[in-house]
């Protein structure tokens, strides 16, 4: 009723102009509407009122999947979810999904980085060729280490397999069984990983790690494709752009690097751009806004870069590329979440409103045409959210994970509250191993997070990765 009174609004509007002189030149096209509108109602109030049929919804933009225990319809998992990988004791920091079939699952763990295959897909007849050779690699990676250890380390010859394998090379490929059995494990490196993520349309992956080094992977391949200059601390996330032209990796020192075409950088070319975005203070996670110039990213509010305090109190902060001062000077800042940190972020599909998850555990919405935030402290979980996601390809819903280990899921166009996943990866302490100080390094429930059309992917402080589902309780090599 409402659409259509302000239809007719729209019309008298329109004829009003039309009848102007001034006017009427640039309403020829606004009266054809008008027209044809009115002529519409009136067949529309001429039909039969038993024969008038609902009009079809062609496509649904709403997404139809549902994850939690409590959750109903023909798309309900109601809960069930299969575990891929479960190690005790390890804190699985990130995960990644690659863009081909079978998907791989990369895994980043203190312990190294791992390629997994879910199960459902190891005897998938129509999938053979990409899952015989994951297998394939699997089966021959001890042989293949074997070999390495007898040529790079002669002293380890004459050892068990078991006792030889902890002597390998790291560059080299490590098979182990997965501790669950739902997935074949291939371990790619055995460097400590932070962060992950995959090519969104080729058979590539980079990692960062502790060392601040960021190297490029190709799946089913043994040696790294490069190694990127290490950087300033840590590597707390990385990003690609949308179509893969641009890298961003994100550092726990306040810096950002950002590199355009990765997947062609020489030897000469591979120090990327260095941007101060907040001083020294911690930088939890960036986006790009377009394909390699624009960058938004979230920390500590308090950090002061050398171009003045212009930013304090800010923790969303976008800088553009183009301009002459963009290594530290922001181009726009934002305050969100009441000044306090934003710890996540992510782009709408719609490319120009960012959502940010803070240590509050609300959400924030911002509009980068007006450079503000349009809302402020949206109530979603009552603990810091420090993972965020948006669906997979098509950008419909967005899931976002807490410390509590609590797991929502949002419509990314009014950012209602679809569904909700409690107690998806208990909160678990870890511990600072082998330092000596025997410090808690923190509590962590769910750590990452990936969204598609048809699961949802997790992984958190327990040493689970889970894939949730409808399909997942007979494992229908589809639900991915």
């Amino acid at each position: 009723i409402r659409r259509a009174t302000n239809d007719c609004a729209y019309n008298r509007l329109w004829k009003v102009l039309c009848t102007v002189g001034e006017f009427a030149p640039l309403m020829a096209e606004a009266a054809t509407v008008v027209a044809a509108a009115e002529a519409q109602v009136e067949e529309e109030k001429q039909r039969p009122s038993r024969g008038r049929s609902k009009p079809k919804v062609l496509v649904d933009d709403s997404y139809p999947i549902r994850f939690g225990q409590g959750s109903t319809g023909p798309r309900s998992g109601q809960g069930r979810h299969v575990v891929v990988h479960h190690d005790n004791g390890e804190l699985i920091r990130s995960i990644a999904v690659s863009s081909s079939d079978p998907p791989i699952i990369v895994v980043a763990s203190p312990r190294g980085i791992r390629e997994l295959l879910p199960q459902s897909y190891v005897h998938a007849k129509e999938r053979g060729n990409r899952a015989q050779s994951f297998e394939l690699a699997v089966k021959q990676g001890r042989r293949m280490n074997l070999a390495a250890l007898e040529d790079r380390i002669p002293q380890a010859i004459g050892l068990s397999d078991d006792e030889a394998l902890d002597e390998v090379s790291l560059s080299n490929p490590v098979v182990e069984e997965g501790q669950a059995t739902e997935s074949t494990s291939l371990w790619r490196s055995r460097a400590e990983a932070t962060a992950v993520a995959a090519h969104p349309s080729k058979r590539r992956y980079a990692s960062g790690g502790q060392d601040g080094k960021v190297t490029l992977w190709a799946i089913d391949e043994d040696q790294a494709l490069l190694e990127l200059p290490r950087g300033p601390g840590r590597v707390a996330a990385l990003r690609y752009s949308a179509y893969g032209q641009s890298l961003l990796s994100v550092h726990v020192s306040g810096y950002l690097m950002a590199w355009s075409n990765p997947d062609f950088l020489s030897a000469r070319s591979r120090d990327g751009v260095k941007i101060d975005g907040f001083g020294n203070r911690r930088a939890s996670d960036a986006v790009f806004l377009d394909e390699k110039n624009v960058i938004a990213a979230v920390g500590d509010p308090g950090g002061v870069s050398s171009a003045g305090a212009h930013a304090v109190g800010h923790s969303l902060r976008v800088f553009d590329m183009r301009e002459p001062s963009h290594a530290e000077r922001a181009t726009w800042t934002c305050r969100v979440h009441g000044g306090i940190e934003a710890r996540c972020l992510s782009m709408l599909e719609d490319r120009v409103r960012i959502v940010t998850g803070g240590v509050d555990g609300t959400l924030s919405i911002v509009d980068t045409r007006a450079q503000g935030c349009i809302a402020e402290q949206l109530p979603a979980h009552a603990e810091e959210i420090v993972s965020m996601c948006l669906e997979s390809p098509r950008g419909r819903a967005l899931a976002t994970g807490c410390h509590g280990g609590v797991i929502k899921l949002w419509d990314s166009r009014t950012l209602l509250n679809l569904d909700t996943i409690a107690d998806s990866h208990a909160p678990t302490r870890h511990f600072w191993a082998g330092s000596g100080f025997g410090g808690i390094v923190g509590t962590h429930g769910v750590k990452s997070l990936h969204l598609t059309d048809r699961a949802l992917i997790s992984c958190g402080g327990d040493g689970a990765v889970k894939i949730w589902g409808p399909g997942w309780g007979s494992f229908d090599h589809t639900v991915l």
